[in-house]
């Protein structure tokens, strides 16, 4: 997986969870959880 992809992964996965409604904390919190499981992954 490059770059690239993980980006786009990351954009999609924000927007879902901004159209769910979420508050802004929980919306840094799980971008926070993201961050680490693409580190994870690389």
């Amino acid at each position: 997986m490059n770059n690239q992809e993980i980006v786009a992964k990351l954009w999609n996965l924000c927007n879902v969870l901004r159209d769910d409604g979420i508050t802004y904390q929980q919306y840094v919190t799980e971008l926070t959880y993201v961050h680490v499981d693409v580190e994870i992954l690389r």
